[in-house]
């Protein structure tokens, strides 16, 4: 609803084509519930693959968003969904960057969809000073979220200017 009123009014989009989103995302929604692995409670990026951490964190906020928006999503599916995602975060080593970064990006997820403050030692597990760029902006979204001070993560590297903050608005 204010994506589609966002589209028309920012980008232009004929009405038509705007009319069109609610249908696209039913689409999408059924398109992840069919790609979901329901044995291992996430999302690989093929069906019946294994688990890949980016690809559920990005199913699942894909699923809150269009919730969000006013779109039919199961809630069973959706409490599924973060399920899976927690138990693939918990799973999930702290010692290479790849892994940290997973582990930044499904917080913010799982933190869109309601979940951010039953992951407090999660999070602990997170040293933003071995993050990535984009990754320190994840973990400084999903704090942000949750109401916590990001000020430490926006002075972790101040002269590359990885991450801007102001009181609203992070960007990278």
């Amino acid at each position: 609803m204010l994506f589609r009123s966002l589209l028309k009014s920012q980008h232009g989009m004929r009405l038509e084509k705007a009319n069109e989103i609610p249908k696209m995302v039913h689409k999408g929604v059924a398109r992840l519930k069919q790609m979901y692995n329901y044995n291992t409670g996430a999302w690989g990026w093929w069906q019946f693959e294994q688990p890949d951490a980016w690809m559920t964190a990005y199913a699942l906020r894909g699923l809150v968003v269009a919730k969000q928006e006013g779109y039919e999503v199961p809630e069973a599916f959706l409490q599924q969904a973060k399920e899976g995602a927690a138990k693939l975060l918990a799973s999930l080593p702290t010692n290479t960057p790849e892994a940290l970064s997973n582990r930044a990006m499904l917080l913010y997820s799982l933190t869109l969809a309601g979940e951010g403050e039953r992951l407090d030692g999660e999070r602990n597990k997170i040293d933003p000073a071995k993050l990535n760029t984009e990754a320190l902006a994840y973990l400084a979204f999903a704090d942000r979220a949750r109401g916590k001070n990001i000020t430490h993560l926006v002075n972790l590297d101040r002269k590359s200017t990885r991450l801007n903050s102001s009181h609203t608005v992070i960007s990278y």
